[in-house]
């Protein structure tokens, strides 16, 4: 890892940590919020976390963001800081303790480090592109072998009316052949928890860089395998993604294709 990158990711953590501390000053219960899009909501934390991230890299790098909230349409070329400052949100705006802050930071379309933090257990997932880590201890992927073993966790688009994909076919198939499937509503959480062995299986459709750049780096560098839903690469700017032990990676993918496992 290089200086450049090990600084950076530093104050990533340091970032994330900071924004934290920021969402939990204004959690309890129900908050005030608007919507921006069907189903979507932005709340003042939003605001106020992504605000902090940016002064802060504006103050030690003054490279380009790419953001939800302020600057949803920054091209994914060059160095690139891709931010969530609360993955989450309807979580968040109803006291339902499951959110995260999501940094991570590009170079030409290519993620190099990752970091999500999860405020009310205060646990830092990091990738510096090698590994990944809880806090200091190094973390991996499950090594389930067996569909039908599996723990799964899935979301579903805000975008969900007419002829837009719902994931519903998939989840009722998906439920059917595994252990059990959750939905906890953050993608960056559901990445980590991936990454870290908790869930063997991942994948949701609907997303934006900046719920899944980070994760997909860290599921990869704890040993999992990430794509589309049909093995494919998976790539920035993609609104998929299939996340998974190597041992149940490709029986996922047949089922998320083909029905079958």
């Amino acid at each position: 890892m290089s200086a450049d990158i090990s600084d950076r990711l530093e104050c990533a953590k340091r970032w994330a940590t900071c924004a934290g501390e920021i969402l939990l000053k204004r959690f309890g219960g129900r908050q005030d919020w608007n919507l921006k899009s069907e189903r979507e909501t932005v709340t003042e934390a939003d605001l106020e976390s992504e605000k902090y991230i940016i002064e802060q890299i504006e103050t030690e790098f003054a490279e380009p963001v790419l953001s939800e909230e302020f600057h949803p349409d920054t091209k994914p070329t060059g160095p690139l800081w891709i931010i969530d400052p609360l993955d989450g949100t309807n979580n968040f705006s109803m006291g339902f303790p499951f959110f995260c802050v999501i940094i991570a930071y590009a170079i030409d379309g290519e993620t190099r480090l990752g970091v999500i933090y999860e405020p009310i257990r205060k646990e830092l997932f990091w990738t510096d592109g090698e590994k990944s880590y809880l806090g200091e201890e190094r973390i991996s992927v499950s090594d389930t072998l067996k569909l039908a073993e599996s723990f799964a966790a899935t979301g579903f688009p805000y975008n969900r009316g007419g002829k837009n994909e719902t994931n519903l076919e998939n989840f009722v198939r998906m439920t059917m052949a595994v252990r059990g499937v959750r939905r906890a509503g953050s993608a960056g959480l559901d990445l980590a928890y991936t990454a870290a062995g908790r869930f063997d299986i991942y994948w949701e459709l609907g997303l934006k860089p900046w719920d899944l750049a980070a994760g997909e780096l860290m599921v990869r560098c704890a040993g999992g395998r990430t794509g589309l839903f049909d093995g494919s690469e998976w790539r920035i700017g993609y609104d998929r993604i299939l996340a998974a032990a190597p041992g149940v990676f490709d029986k996922a993918a047949n089922i998320l294709t083909d029905g079958e496992d």
